[in-house]
């Protein structure tokens, strides 16, 4: 069947505010950071958002690690000569 994709601000069926992702199937979304939070996509055709066609995303802030830091130098080793004694030599 025929389907579009819009994302409802309203967390529900509300038609109003609503933002278009595509008009037919297949869509795509590329999510941004100022799509943190919750997002709920609905397909308006007909009566198809208020009989389930719908999803709720769950959106997380990117991940940042901390940056790693340099390595602390150690103790600079002086070489060191070792004599062995073996008598049966």
């Amino acid at each position: 069947g025929v389907h579009n994709v819009y994302i409802h601000p309203s967390g529900d069926c509300t038609e109003a505010g609503r933002i278009l992702v595509g008009q037919e199937t297949g869509a795509t979304y590329e999510f941004t950071e100022d799509d943190v939070g919750t997002l709920e996509f609905v397909c308006d055709v007909g009566s198809h958002c208020e009989d389930g066609m719908r999803v709720t995303v769950t959106v997380l802030a990117r991940f940042t690690p901390a940056p790693t830091p340099a390595p602390t130098p150690g103790p600079t080793l002086e070489p060191t000569a070792v004599t062995t004694r073996n008598p049966g030599i």
